[in-house]
């Protein structure tokens, strides 16, 4: 890989890190949410080793192995969107097993938590396929968590959970928008399918 895409596939992947994480910003500012750091950094930075490690073992296997066969077997433009949704699962899982756990019934929950992560599975996937690794998409998504163990919000409102999708549709549209060059030739073959 070039140095010019290894600096936009990490400056692609602050960027989804940055963005995604902007709803907790945006709801302290419209004072829907209070902000502190968690009361037990030595648990969380357990916690975030774990998930470092899942973090490179899901993207090894999601947008590695997963996104190799599937883009093998599949017409241009197919896979990711499959790869971007299978990825979204373990995430969506890993929310309830380790963040506190929202007040809104089960089912409402779960589809916020599959939405935003199959949201950010998108620009994962668009930040792998144009770096060619998912190494860059391995930190993004460890950096997304990192922010997730160690800030902790308190919700006054039910507005931030559409903030945290807005956040994590922006995040993806960020990607698209800093790696379009590097993205061209594979829209370019989608564009040729249709």
């Amino acid at each position: 890989m070039h140095d010019r895409a290894r600096v936009l596939s990490a400056l692609a992947a602050a960027a989804l890190v940055l963005v995604s994480s902007s709803y907790l910003a945006a709801a302290r500012l419209l004072r829907f949410a209070t902000l502190s750091s968690t009361d037990e950094p030595p648990r969380a930075a357990l916690f975030l080793a774990a998930v470092a490690a899942c973090a490179l073992v899901h993207e090894r296997f999601v947008r590695g192995e997963l996104y190799t066969a599937l883009r093998s077997s599949l017409a241009p433009g197919r896979s990711a969107p499959i790869v971007a949704l299978v990825g979204a699962l373990a995430p969506a899982a890993a929310r309830f097993a380790l963040l506190p756990r929202p007040r809104a019934p089960l089912a409402i929950a779960a589809s916020h938590a599959f939405l935003v992560e199959a949201l950010l599975g998108f620009g994962l996937t668009w930040l792998a396929l144009a770096s060619s690794t998912w190494l860059f998409s391995a930190a993004a998504l460890t950096l997304v968590w990192a922010v997730r163990l160690f800030v902790v919000p308190v919700f006054h409102g039910g507005v931030v959970p559409l903030l945290e999708a807005l956040a994590a549709l922006l995040a993806a549209l960020a990607v698209a928008g800093i790696l379009a060059r590097p993205l061209a030739p594979h829209r370019a073959a989608v564009l040729e399918m249709t």
